[in-house]
């Protein structure tokens, strides 16, 4: 695992959904000892701050009815008006906190 060649381990916290269950996984796992997979529920999303920043997300594209490209632009901006320490705040509190 190059990019974190000093690390005595490496730990991906994920959801407890099948698909990381997957053969595939399991041996990608078994050739990397130093990779670690935390499961959490299955499914939380009151659980999971990054299901509050896409809940931001779908609150601030909501009042809109654009296409696909447009959607993409608006996407661009949310991220792009936002400093990663309001995104963290949006991911501890969630979006009704603006």
């Amino acid at each position: 695992m190059p990019p974190f060649p000093a690390a005595p381990a490496i730990v991906v916290i994920c959801d407890n959904d099948s698909i990381h269950h997957a053969k595939a996984v399991t041996a990608y796992l078994a050739e990397h000892p130093r990779l670690e997979l935390l499961y959490a529920a299955r499914y939380s999303p009151h659980d999971n701050p990054t299901e509050r920043i896409w809940a931001a997300l779908k609150a601030f594209l909501a009042s809109t009815a654009v296409s696909w490209p447009g959607q993409l632009r608006q996407t661009h901006t949310f991220f792009r008006a936002r400093s990663p320490d309001q995104l963290l705040v949006i991911a501890i509190v969630g979006h009704h906190s603006r």
